[in-house]
């Protein structure tokens, strides 16, 4: 992935866990727990001081 911080990565390890254990695994989505957000902006901006981009167009 790109623009994403070291260890944020779904394919990133988790720290501190044994046996290794990456982010995807341990995370669902929230479509798959029944629920999903009306709004997909987060914030007023994103961390690049950009406003934030729709992920549903």
């Amino acid at each position: 992935m790109r623009n994403v911080r070291p260890g944020h990565s779904r394919d990133s390890f988790m720290i501190g866990i044994f046996p290794l254990a990456r982010n995807v695994d341990m995370f669902v989505d929230s479509l798959d727990l029944g629920y999903d957000y009306d709004d997909m902006l987060f914030g007023k901006h994103a961390h690049n001081h950009m406003p934030p981009i729709r992920a549903y167009v």
